[in-house]
């Protein structure tokens, strides 16, 4: 299941729920005041590839590890 970013209407708190994909809103509260007028925010998200054979690629580092990268 992923984890959505919801952002509420009553105090703009912004937290996240882990819920299902077709889940809505219904039934997700704040934890800050409790309302219930909720939106789900749009996330971003970094999904790390592998191009070029074994080389790993990321933020335009091309060795071979990322190992040193850290």
């Amino acid at each position: 299941m992923p984890i959505y970013e919801f952002e509420c209407a009553k105090c703009k708190e912004r937290f996240e729920k882990l819920c299902g994909m077709s889940a809505g809103t219904d039934g997700i509260a704040c934890p800050h005041c409790q309302g219930n007028d909720v939106r789900k925010l749009i996330s971003s998200f970094y999904a790390k590839g592998v191009s070029g054979g074994s080389k790993a690629e990321c933020g335009g580092c091309r060795k071979s590890s990322c190992a040193g990268c850290h």
